[in-house]
């Protein structure tokens, strides 16, 4: 699956922060978190904390400056159902 830039972000996509921003190989990255839309993502410290809401957007830590790449790892048509398929008509032969 290809990188996105947070420009290209959607709801579901998974978060990858490295040291280097988007210049990290994937053997550097430290962090992960997934993707709620509108600049906001949720992730685990791994700490006391447990999980939390945070800001992309945010300067307090590096989540600007660290941001690396994000992974589609589901498209809309993975998540597509298939069409229904007509129910069987019950057989005269059940009997």
């Amino acid at each position: 699956k290809p990188r996105i830039t947070r420009a290209k972000l959607r709801p579901g996509d998974i978060l990858f922060w490295g040291p280097k921003g988007s210049a990290s190989t994937a053997s550097s990255i430290y962090h992960a978190g997934i993707y709620m839309g509108n600049g906001w993502f949720i992730h685990s410290t791994g700490s006391s904390a447990g999980v939390s809401i945070a800001s992309l957007n945010w300067d307090g830590w590096s989540w600007k400056t660290d941001f690396a790449w994000g992974r589609r790892l589901l498209t809309a048509s993975d998540l597509a159902l298939p069409s229904p398929s007509p129910s069987p008509s019950p057989s005269s032969s059940a009997n």
